[in-house]
């Protein structure tokens, strides 16, 4: 049975390079990126109890300090 691990943020900087080297250090592992929006907890919480993960690297994050701090409630 693969591993099965849920990778939020793959679409980032640091999430593209994990990614690659998940592919490259891990035989046979599922990835398994995040549809929704991470702010839909319902979403959230369906997704993680349907796919039943073994692990999750959570990655997701606003990488603008200023944007940060202007959305607070979003960041």
């Amino acid at each position: 049975m693969a591993l099965r691990i849920l990778l939020t943020g793959g679409q980032g900087f640091v999430g593209q390079h994990l990614k690659a080297r998940l592919q490259d250090c891990i035989s046979g592992h599922a990835l398994l990126e995040d549809p929704m929006g991470l702010r839909d907890r319902v979403a959230v919480e369906r997704f993680v109890k349907d796919k039943k993960n073994d692990a999750c690297l959570h990655l997701a994050a606003v990488s603008s300090i200023v944007r940060a701090k202007a959305e607070n409630a979003e960041a």
